[in-house]
């Protein structure tokens, strides 16, 4: 076995507590995220500290969901499974939304926060 083939099952195995932990922050910083949005879709301007959650929430959300893909696409790999072509072939459906997309919705959050911080 390689020191690849060790760092892949070793990132296989690290994927199932980020998934965890991922969705255990979601979870918990959810009600302050919703306050935000509501703040947003009434028109009225959320508390920074509010923008800031929204934006941690976004990101873990985003990574959750990330790390999930990956984790099947990199799964299939190692097990040699057929499907780890297809997997990796549209891996780049999944980036668009659950990486860059996140990661620019979050990014946003928090440079508004920051922005707000300064008022």
């Amino acid at each position: 076995m390689s020191a690849t083939d060790v760092a892949e099952w070793i990132s296989l195995f690290l994927t199932i507590p980020t998934l965890f932990l991922s969705a255990a922050v979601v979870l918990m910083y959810r009600p302050d995220a919703s306050k935000a949005l509501k703040a947003i879709s009434s028109g009225r301007v959320p508390w920074r500290v509010h923008m800031l959650i929204l934006g941690i929430v976004i990101g873990f959300a985003g990574s959750f969901f990330d790390n999930l893909y990956w984790g099947i696409a990199w799964g299939a790999e190692a097990l040699g499974h057929p499907a780890r072509d297809w997997w990796f072939s549209n891996g780049v459906w999944s980036n668009l939304p659950f990486r860059q997309g996140t990661g620019v919705l979050a990014g946003l959050c928090h440079v508004i926060a920051a922005t707000r911080a300064k008022e």
